[in-house]
């Protein structure tokens, strides 16, 4: 916030990666008027439109296939492909996987997990949409295997339970510190 018009700033490093930023123009804050907000509204009207359009034909895509796979001839990536949609097969995830062309998704990865062999998801919301999954085999850990990653998995529950307390506690902590916002001095 101290950038005058026109200059650049230092690398920037943020969640998902690192960035400069250049500042166009400042504005002092002000409660924007609805021919300003106009643009704004009518972006997250169609959105919103878009996601329940999405849902409603990945809906409708989940019936057709259905239908078509009581053709005992036909499998799912077949049917998919007869109704113009993308498969993507990926041959091995666990719980924290990072998975192609959707990313990290906790929902996606809960209901894959909990689908039998050859069970249809119903679909699932994701960054840019919605999907399905068909669970093609499931590989459960045996007890040796268990026994040789207990502890890392321990540790790394601890880790995230850690994580967790800690981003609560922040939260409480900038509740109670009754923050001013100062911004419009700059």
């Amino acid at each position: 916030f101290n950038l005058k018009e026109g200059e650049i700033s230092q690398i920037l490093k943020i969640r998902d990666g690192y960035y400069i930023l250049k500042l166009k123009s400042r504005r002092k804050p002000h409660i924007a008027t609805l021919e300003e907000s106009k643009n704004e509204i009518r972006n997250i009207l169609v959105n919103e439109r878009a996601r329940v359009f999405a849902k409603e034909s990945c809906i409708s895509y989940l019936s057709k296939i259905r239908e078509i796979l009581k053709n005992p001839q036909t499998n799912f990536r077949d049917a998919a492909n007869s109704l113009g949609l993308e498969v993507n097969q990926v041959n091995s995830i666990t719980r924290d996987s990072l998975i192609p062309k959707i990313g990290i998704s906790e929902e996606f990865l809960d209901i894959a997990f909990g689908l039998e062999i050859g069970q249809i998801s119903e679909p699932i919301k994701i960054a840019t949409g919605y999907s399905l999954v068909k669970v093609l085999d499931k590989k459960i850990p045996d007890e040796e295997t268990f026994k040789k990653e207990k502890d890392r998995f321990s540790k790394e529950i601890i880790f995230k339970k850690k994580l967790a307390y800690l981003k609560e506690w922040e939260e409480e902590l900038i509740k109670k510190a009754n923050l001013e916002s100062n911004i419009e001095k700059f």
